[in-house]
């Protein structure tokens, strides 16, 4: 029995050691907009956001004036670029938020 828990101890131990801490995280982006009105508007700048290919997923809330931005591990998506991609759009970031 102690056999046994000692090969899946070593196995857990050599898999995680295998992993690096920005292949666990999720980093997200929380940006607060302005000039948001309808569920087109919802559509475009989700559309925008996630074609970038910073990013894994983006969401975007009509109610809460949100953009919800998941980037992938090995890509950044700068404050600027978010405003500036939001302001072409006729839009206005706010607030940004990295977490």
């Amino acid at each position: 029995m102690n056999k046994i828990f000692l090969i899946l101890l070593f196995l857990c131990l050599i898999f995680a050691s295998g992993l690096s801490a920005t292949e666990t995280e999720t980093r997200e982006v929380k940006v607060s907009v302005s000039g948001m009105s309808c569920m087109s508007c919802v559509k475009v700048i989700k559309q925008q956001f996630s074609s970038h290919e910073a990013v894994e997923k983006a969401e975007v809330s009509l109610s809460e004036k949100l953009l919800r931005v998941k980037l992938k591990s090995d890509k950044e998506l700068p404050d600027e670029e978010i405003e500036a991609m939001l302001t072409e759009g006729g839009y206005k970031a706010v607030k940004i938020d990295r977490s």
